[in-house]
């Protein structure tokens, strides 16, 4: 039997996805496993002859029930972005679900995600939780504390700050949400159907503070008047994808990670090298970043990574995607090769942000020097790891002293003698890391068995 969607958001999506207009039969649309990508939705129940839907994404709809999502019950993957959904109780039906995305949405109780029995994770920005669901998001399913016993959910929950700007939000009547996605550009994001921009959803970006300073001060505030205002001042572009109101950091328990490494077309030593970091931190949730990612930090931060460190970074890139980067800091228990200067790693700690710039004023010197970094230690005057941009088949990492290049200039001579190789590739650099802190206040997490003895090179300072 062939049918036709009344909704134009679900005819547009199954048309895409079937390759042909309306109408439909109802045997290829249960045969359809997706990923199926509905924008603009006003009624989705006619998905109901999609019964083989393994995964959907919801995006700028007006679903504010899901029970109409409940006949899918092979449904394993489900985005739910800048659409007002009010509960999640509905989606309890959805047996299979493992992964869940929920990001600026009108859902306020984040309970109902601990009796879905098949519910792995759960990434949840912009969301207006009660403090208790916040509570039991940013602590309880993150990861912060102990595990629920027997649970495998874990959730990446949103920053504080964002949270507490979207309750301020709330609190003055102003139903939407902010939130900054794999810590870049906050976003403010009214859900629903597009009546503010001429994107496909309605989002500018906006400051989490600002916001908050604003709206307590004017409580007559509207959400017209701070989309308009955003966009009157704003240097941005004016549409905000909705790829970019979700992670572009898949994230996965060790086990996972694994997998990634195995299954992707990198060297066998670097295979190797990334194999042991896993190992020797099973209890850790690592991540890895997609190729549009990578190319929009290229762009803001006007450096491009080395095409071999590219390729590493989207098969495994570092660990827990719920915390900022540098707030992950490593400890390496040796170098590869001996360093003068840093003749003891093992009391360093380093955060690893490959390409991540932030104005210091060494950083021009470096990308006249054709180096990019990779990690700072905790002096980095005496410690960066570097990696080179002008030599492809260099896949080393490189130690570089600011304060001894300074001296080295002073006296007259070559300051490129200051750097030198400490390990002979990014995956031995991984390899090597013996202990990782989240937070630089917190207690470390030690790796569960002690890397290989040393090498015995001996590398000289590079010229």
């Amino acid at each position: 039997m062939n049918f036709s969607p009344s909704d134009p958001g679900v005819a547009a999506a199954l048309a895409s996805a079937l390759g042909h207009g309306v109408p439909f039969s109802e045997a290829e649309c249960a045969a359809l496993e997706g990923p199926l990508t509905v924008l603009h939705a006003r009624d989705v129940s006619e998905l109901r002859h999609c019964t083989g839907l393994r995964h959907l994404e919801l995006i700028a709809s007006e679903l504010r029930d899901a029970s109409a999502l409940a006949p899918l019950k092979g449904l394993r993957h489900l985005s739910i972005i800048a659409t007002p959904l009010e509960s999640l109780a509905p989606l309890q039906a959805l047996t299979a679900l493992e992964h869940l995305t929920l990001n600026f949405t009108h859902v306020q109780d984040a309970t109902p995600l601990t009796a879905m029995p098949a519910l792995r994770r759960a990434e949840l920005h912009g969301n207006p939780l009660t403090k208790e669901s916040f509570s039991l998001v940013a602590r309880q399913l993150s990861g912060a504390s102990a595990p629920r016993e027997g649970s495998q959910l874990r959730a990446l929950p949103p920053l504080r700050e964002d949270w507490e700007a979207t309750r301020v939000l709330w609190d003055h009547g102003i139903r939407a949400g902010i939130a900054r996605i794999d810590f870049r550009w906050w976003h403010l994001v009214s859900p629903g159907l597009p009546r503010l921009t001429a994107g496909p959803c309605d989002a500018v970006r906006h400051d989490p503070l600002v916001l908050s300073q604003s709206v307590q001060s004017n409580p007559s505030l509207t959400l017209e008047a701070i989309f308009q205002q955003a966009l009157t001042f704003s240097d941005a572009p004016p549409h905000i994808g909705a790829s970019q109101l979700r992670s572009r950091r898949p994230w996965g328990g060790s086990a996972e990670a694994a997998t990634w490494v195995r299954d992707s077309a990198l060297d066998e030593e670097t295979k190797a090298g990334l194999l042991q970091f896993i190992s020797r931190f099973p209890t850790l949730t690592f991540y890895r970043e997609e190729p549009e990612l990578l190319d929009e930090i290229a762009a803001e931060s006007q450096v491009q990574l080395p095409s071999w460190l590219r390729e590493i970074r989207p098969t495994l890139a570092w660990v827990q995607p719920d915390q900022r980067p540098s707030d992950v800091v490593a400890r390496f228990q040796r170098f590869d090769f001996p360093r003068s200067t840093t003749p003891e790693p093992e009391r360093r700690w380093y955060a690893l942000e490959p390409g991540r710039f932030s104005g210091r004023e060494d950083e021009a010197l470096l990308r006249s020097m054709n180096l990019v970094n990779v990690g700072t230690s905790d002096d980095m005057l005496w410690s960066q790891l570097l990696v080179r941009t002008d030599a492809p088949e260099d896949h080393s990492i490189l130690d570089f002293a600011l304060e001894m290049f300074r001296d080295l200039q002073r006296e007259g001579s070559d300051p490129r003698g200051t750097l030198s190789r400490v390990f002979t590739s990014y995956g031995s650099m991984l390899a090597a890391i013996d202990a990782i802190r989240l937070g630089r206040k917190k207690q470390p997490i030690l790796a569960v068995q002690e890397p290989g003895p040393p090498p015995t090179n001996k590398e000289p300072h590079v010229r």
